[in-house]
């Protein structure tokens, strides 16, 4: 998904896509998803769950967001939603009991405990970007830079948190003043790893417990080193 040069990108929002506009999205992302080795280690290589696992968190998402759509000469090339945190859960029944299991039970959970203990509320504060994805044959082009310029404008300085398990996209995060804020390796039943890193923008992005928190700290002197 990273970004080499810029291309003539047009981009907009699409407040209640059609049918046919829907599934172009959905084509899209589950082509930039697909060609993701590390999206597919978690789905363990399955085309099929991919599928299906796109086009149900896409459905979840559009009934209370609207997504921004990027496109290239006419056509549709990469596509961005933002969600809450639960966007995985009602897509889990599309997925290979074994699967959906392991994942529910453990990788999500984890996920959940790992942001709550060094980011609390972050996921209710602040925006969470849970797609933007680029079709394979348009990448480089600045397709993302595009998308990810549109989310952040949309959010309007509230703070936003992303995750990637894709090391080349670190570098285009980075540029637009993204952080690494926390990252996790899971063990996968079906004989893979995953490393997966959450993000943040800005790089120093808050909550209101952890404002309070250094706040308390500062006034009884906790904070300062010796």
């Amino acid at each position: 998904m990273t970004d080499d040069s810029e291309a003539a990108v047009t981009v907009r929002r699409v407040v209640s896509p059609s049918h046919a506009e829907r599934a172009q999205i959905k084509r899209v992302l589950a082509d930039a998803y697909g060609g993701s080795f590390g999206h597919m280690k978690i789905l363990d290589h399955n085309p099929a769950a991919n599928a299906q696992l796109v086009s149900s968190m896409v459905d979840h998402a559009l009934r209370r967001h609207e997504v921004v759509v990027a496109e290239v000469g006419g056509r549709v090339a990469g596509a961005a939603l933002d969600d809450d945190e639960d966007v995985f859960y009602p897509s889990l029944q599309h997925l290979p009991a074994r699967m959906a299991e392991f994942l529910s039970e453990h990788v999500f959970l984890t996920q959940r405990y790992i942001v709550d203990a060094t980011l609390p509320h972050a996921e209710t504060e602040w925006w969470y970007l849970a797609w933007l994805g680029v079709t394979p044959r348009f990448q480089r082009r600045g397709v993302a830079s595009a998308l990810l310029r549109a989310k952040m404008a949309e959010a309007g300085g509230v703070p936003i948190g992303l995750r990637t398990d894709v090391d080349d996209n670190i570098p285009l995060y980075e540029h637009f003043g993204f952080a690494v804020r926390l990252e996790h390796t899971f063990r996968l039943p079906w004989g893979a790893t995953w490393h997966e890193r959450f993000l943040s923008y800005p790089a120093d992005a808050s909550t209101a417990v952890m404002r309070e928190l250094a706040a308390e700290a500062d006034a009884c002197g906790c904070s300062k080193r010796a």
